[in-house]
């Protein structure tokens, strides 16, 4: 009898070990799975339209260096052909308030080069990330380095790659610098000069910045942004300029 009570002892003890661990195995499981869930970023939430006409009726945000600094804008156009992402920076020094001595803690705008840009436009869900939800800015489709600064650059992007809603996400390596009608130039074998604002002693003190066009947060640990965009149809475009009314989004 003794015996037998051990036996069923034993066996109730085994059975539950056995029930902790599926429970456990199960409970982790569901973290993962709540994780994995969590790093895709969201569609249809806060998606900004942009307009199909021959003007081409922009969408624009702001460029933010640094995540403090307005250092200019993203502007995207469409013709009903193609999609144009323009970056420009702020050209003026005068802009916002502070000095010289003080340019980068007092002024928010300044004067802005572009460095190097890289542009994601696509389907949201190719949006190139790591597993932590960040995105991958080498795997960006678009990238250009812009030799000595540039205040401008625009890219262009055919719809029929891109579909009528897509994500974007622009980036940018900026530099505080003078602006001046050369910037504009994107020739590399003559490159533009960028000129660094100075402080009273003649240093370079404006460092280079990262930078987002504002939008929704990437849901990983960083402070990238990306925006969702559909194209929608101007009432007074015609058939050879526009997608055409059965084409346009719902």
């Amino acid at each position: 009898m003794r015996n037998s009570f051990k036996t069923i002892t034993s066996a109730f003890f085994k059975l539950c070990i056995i029930l902790l661990v599926t429970i456990s195995a199960s409970c982790e499981n569901e973290t993962f799975t709540s994780i994995d869930q969590s790093n895709e970023i969201k569609t249809g939430v806060n998606v900004k339209m942009l307009t199909v006409s021959a003007d081409g009726n922009p969408y624009t945000t702001n460029l933010m260096a640094g995540q403090h600094h307005i250092a200019g804008t993203i502007t995207v156009t469409s013709d009903g052909v193609n999609a144009y992402v323009t970056y420009k920076t702020n050209c003026s020094s005068d802009e916002g308030e502070g000095d010289s001595s003080s340019f980068k803690s007092t002024n928010t705008n300044g004067s802005w080069t572009l460095k190097a840009t890289h542009l994601y436009v696509g389907t949201c869900e190719d949006m190139p990330m790591t597993k932590k939800g960040n995105p991958k800015i080498g795997k960006f489709p678009y990238k250009t380095e812009h030799f000595g600064g540039v205040n401008e650059y625009t890219y262009t992007i055919p719809l029929s790659d891109i579909g009528e809603c897509f994500c974007l996400a622009a980036h940018a390596e900026v530099d505080c610098g003078e602006c001046t009608e050369d910037n504009n130039d994107d020739d590399t074998d003559n490159p533009p000069t960028a000129t660094l604002k100075s402080n009273d002693d003649g240093n370079n003190y404006c460092g280079e910045e990262t930078a987002w066009a504002t939008g929704d947060g990437f849901p990983g640990n960083s402070w990238a942004m990306y925006t969702e965009i559909c194209l929608e149809n101007d009432d007074d475009t015609d058939d050879d300029g526009g997608l055409g009314d059965d084409n346009g989004p719902s």
